[in-house]
């Protein structure tokens, strides 16, 4: 396949970048983010003349002309995946992070976000039971490749909740109680757990007011 040859900016400054960069020459910011943390920094630190939606896209554009270059850019996928989520664009995110998935199977915060767009988009109450099960096994990847990642213990346990407990049928083990507890004595991250709250609403449910209630 011929490489389409692209120029690249930096989505922030705006300063000419090559294509092995991985930070701005000029404002020395970094090309990709890799957490909701990152995408929530570069937001707020870009331009004072742009807005948040421009910010944003900006960064989407980078990507997409980086993926141009290069399919199977693994920083790129994940990063697009991310701005995607936060853009609500839950197709979109899930193409690239499942993409990414394939690249780097033993990274477990890309199962966590793929699972999180796929909630996003539409309530666990409503989808298939097919559906649910490939939503729990990118969790449960999640549990198996780090044993303290907490916040996907209570997503998992909100989709549980949304999906078995409201639909009148018994959740497979473990329970969302026992997964509340699980991610009690794990590490939460603050941001991963904001931006869950804000995308799950799924009303009722006794994962997300527990969450409310912690100390993240």
């Amino acid at each position: 396949m011929t490489e389409e040859v692209v120029s690249l900016e930096c989505p922030r400054c705006g300063a000419p970048v090559g294509r092995n960069d991985r930070m701005c020459g000029h404002c020395k910011s970094p090309m990709y983010v890799k957490s909701v943390k990152e995408v929530t920094t570069v937001i707020r630190s870009g331009k004072q003349d742009k807005n948040p939606q421009q910010i944003m896209n900006d960064y989407i554009n980078f990507y997409n002309k980086k993926l141009l270059q290069d399919e199977s850019h693994l920083d790129s996928l994940l990063a697009l995946g991310l701005f995607y989520i936060e853009t609500k664009q839950g197709e979109k995110a899930i193409e690239k992070l499942e993409k990414a998935k394939d690249l780097s199977p033993a990274t477990a915060s890309i199962y966590f976000y793929l699972a999180l767009a796929m909630v996003f988009k539409r309530r666990p109450r409503v989808m298939t039971k097919m559906e649910v099960q490939k939503v729990e096994e990118q969790l449960e990847a999640v549990r198996c490749i780090d044993s303290e990642f907490g916040v996907a213990d209570l997503l998992l346990g909100a989709v549980k909740y949304d999906f078995y407990i409201m639909n009148g049928l018994r959740p497979p083990a473990p329970g969302h109680d026992e997964l509340i507890k699980s991610a009690r004595n794990k590490y939460l991250d603050p941001d991963d757990a904001a931006k869950m709250l804000e995308l799950c609403s799924f009303s009722g449910n006794p994962v997300l007011r527990n969450m409310q209630e912690m100390d993240l």
